[in-house]
């Protein structure tokens, strides 16, 4: 009756009084609207909050959290279980150990909890304190944490309970599980790891559990650097134990992993390529250089470094990595390289007349197997044009002679016939030229022996510096041949589903 008063006496026909109050009366209708809305909302809010309070003091009124919650003793309680991997935070080869960020759901009924929505203001469910609820005692089994196997230890999240008495509990958790690695395929290779979940305590006949899903949930995954999580399973398996005559029902969640491998090719297999390939340069070095064996004993350590990484990184077991198997191939390599670069510096400098076999063996079938045969020939013919073993003027005696019109030289040296008419005094200078023959004749004959032995030493050596020749081919060959096996060999083992990105 106010309000319609003030509006009636809005209606006066003093113009400059009826604006005025328009417009105060259209800020207390607003104004008096505004209040009863927040007076609803607040006896609305007041009347949820009364209702889930009486709900929780209904679920809770001599709930006793510590019995399983059938009504009939003999009845299982099936629990669902459903796992989601959030992110793989890391692989331990070395502990075989996988860790897992994941969020683990369950799901099953509490017979002792329902109500009817329509009692509560249509509340059909409400989130309780899991410890004021009965919670399944479910464990990992294959667990690799220093905490308790169990996963509850961490059920600090609320539990949702429909009125029904559906219970649905979810809770993010780290979980470190066993993980058996197969290395044979490293750095391309691929890990099934098991995570096992079932009742610590309680048998089959007291707690069943079942899948969730059929698979691991990925809706959330986060990649991982190194591995990709390219597939998982699920399945439910019933164990007897020694122990105990009941069976003991667990849920198996397979996660299957692929390594980048793009990592290991980049830091160890194309380097450990690449000082493979530099390692040919030592059969490429003249024998008499230095540098050859420093290369090779280089190349052989840096090798050794590499081995090093890759074994620390790797479990104890008696598989042999496929990396182990071609740096140790490569190492066996170099160290034959090794040995036969110093036998090779050792035979070049050589002066001693070769073995038969070795001569046949390798200045004529290595060398023709290696097309340096006609090489070997130029080098062995003798020269022609000697000076003194070829065209030498060798004086014997009995060079010098007489007969009845004087005397004359032979071999070579030849002077007219002179005619004396002293013999005593021909004879005389016969006698000293003879002795100057003589011993220029012993003089070329010292300096021709000389000249003989060197040229005999000089062959020989030639013949040590063609067989160090072909040797370093040979071995320059076989190691070229060796190392396009060993990288096929390595490459051809990989999966054919192995990640090179």
């Amino acid at each position: 009756m106010q309000v319609n008063s003030l509006f009636l006496l809005s209606s006066d026909k003093t113009l400059p009084f009826t604006s005025s109050h328009r417009r105060n009366m259209a800020f207390f209708n607003i104004l008096c609207i505004v209040l009863l809305s927040f007076a609803g909302v607040s006896r609305a809010h007041q009347s949820i909050n009364n209702s889930e309070s009486r709900l929780m003091s209904h679920i809770l009124k001599g709930y006793n959290p510590e019995l399983r919650p059938v009504k009939n003793s003999s009845t299982p309680v099936n629990v669902k279980i459903g796992l989601m991997v959030k992110q793989i935070i890391s692989v331990d080869f070395s502990h075989q150990i996988l860790t897992l960020h994941v969020w683990i759901r369950m799901f099953w009924k509490d017979e002792f909890i329902t109500w009817k929505p329509e009692d509560y203001d249509g509340l059909d469910s409400i989130t309780v304190d899991s410890k004021n609820l009965w919670v399944p005692d479910i464990a990992l089994y294959n667990s690799a944490s220093t905490k308790p196997g169990q996963i509850n230890f961490e059920m600090l999240y609320r539990i949702i309970v429909g009125h029904t008495g559906d219970v649905k509990w979810s809770s993010p958790a780290i979980i470190s599980s066993e993980c058996k690695i197969n290395v044979k395929h490293f750095p391309f290779d691929e890990q099934q790891c098991l995570l096992e979940f079932g009742s610590w305590v309680f048998h089959g006949g007291k707690l069943d559990v079942f899948l969730h899903l059929q698979h691991v949930d990925k809706e959330s995954y986060s990649e991982n650097e190194e591995w990709l999580f390219y597939d998982s399973k699920a399945e439910r398996r019933v164990t007897k134990y020694n122990c105990c005559p009941e069976p003991y029902p667990t849920v198996v969640f397979t996660v299957m992993l692929k390594r980048r491998a793009m990592y290991y090719m980049l830091n160890l297999i194309i380097p450990c390529g690449l000082i493979t390939i530099v390692s040919l340069f030592s059969f490429i070095l003249p024998p008499n250089s230095g540098e050859r064996v420093s290369l090779v004993i280089t190349i052989l350590l840096a090798l050794s470094v590499y081995m090093m990484i890759v074994t620390e990184s790797m479990p104890h077991s008696a598989v042999t990595p496929l990396a182990s198997k071609f740096f140790l191939f490569v190492m066996v390599q170099q160290g034959l390289s090794l040995v036969a670069t110093c036998f090779i510096i050792r035979f070049h400098n050589n002066d001693t007349p070769l073995p038969k076999w070795f001569d046949v063996l390798v200045n004529k079938w290595m060398a023709r197997l290696l097309w340096m045969y006609e090489e070997k020939k130029s080098i062995s013919e003798p020269e022609k044009d000697d000076l003194f073993i070829q065209r030498s003027v060798f004086v014997n005696k009995g060079s010098i002679c007489d007969d009845d019109n004087g005397f004359q030289l032979k071999q070579g040296i030849n002077k007219p016939k002179e005619k004396s008419d002293n013999k005593e005094n021909l004879q005389t200078d016969n006698g000293k030229l003879k002795q100057n023959f003589d011993k220029l004749f012993g003089e070329v004959k010292v300096l021709s022996d000389k000249i003989r032995k060197m040229s005999a030493k000089e062959k020989l050596q030639n013949d040590w510096m063609f067989a160090t020749t072909v040797l370093d081919r040979f071995f320059l060959s076989a190691l070229i041949i060796s190392i396009c096996i060993a990288f096929l060999s390595i490459f051809l083992a990989v999966p054919e589903s192995a990640i090179l990105k």
